[in-house]
């Protein structure tokens, strides 16, 4: 259990002992805001008792309070949603990153498989320069044909993965601004948040 101590206080010219849990330091800002209160609104009638000025600074400040929960609850629920929003996103651009890489990986597959059927041609291109005279030459130069079918075939899916890998790029472009805009707005309402919690901490006390 926290320890309790004696603050004496001055409300509305009284000198007034409180026995609190809080610091010294919180009691005499509570203390003041009482003050404040009950001193506005005798300034405003000054026809209230003062029994009467306490009951309605009682009142607004209990007001103030109800109103920062409120508050308080409305940015707990916009912050509660901008976090979904952020984890859908985050989702979204991390499945998007794994489409990319495998894209990527598909590509260089590619890139590898266009590069031996290149060297099979050069190699077949020295045979039939040193066969023009064989009869195997007719057969060369189809299989020449034949592996710049697969050439073509493979340049073809090369420009189409490409494509397909700018397009997801500039997806998890657009989506990685979307999650730096809802960090943003997640830490302006934890600060609101934060700032609320702080007011309203005070008003119960």
């Amino acid at each position: 259990m926290a320890n309790r101590i004696k603050v004496p206080v001055r409300i509305d010219g009284k000198s007034i002992n409180i026995t609190s849990t809080e610091s010294e330091e919180d009691v005499l800002k509570i203390a003041e805001l009482v003050d404040k209160s009950i001193r506005d609104i005798l300034n405003k009638n000054k026809k209230l008792t003062s029994e009467m000025a306490y009951i309605l600074a009682a009142f607004t400040i209990g007001n103030k309070y109800y109103k920062n929960r409120a508050e308080c609850e409305e940015v707990i629920k916009k912050a509660t949603e901008a976090y979904e929003e952020y984890s859908k996103y985050k989702k979204v651009a991390e499945k998007s990153e794994s489409d990319i890489k495998e894209k990527q990986k598909q590509l260089d597959q590619y890139l590898k498989e266009i590069e031996k059927h290149q060297k099979k041609i050069e190699k077949q291109e020295k045979e039939i320069a040193e066969l023009k005279n064989n009869k195997e030459e007719e057969k060369l130069k189809e299989d020449i044909k034949n592996l710049n079918k697969e050439i073509t075939k493979f340049k073809r899916e090369n420009t189409r993965l490409s494509k397909k890998i700018d397009e997801q790029e500039k997806a998890l472009e657009i989506r990685t601004d979307s999650l730096a805009e809802s960090e943003k707005k997640i830490k302006e309402l934890q600060e609101t948040l934060f700032k609320i919690k702080s007011e309203a901490s005070s008003a119960e006390k």
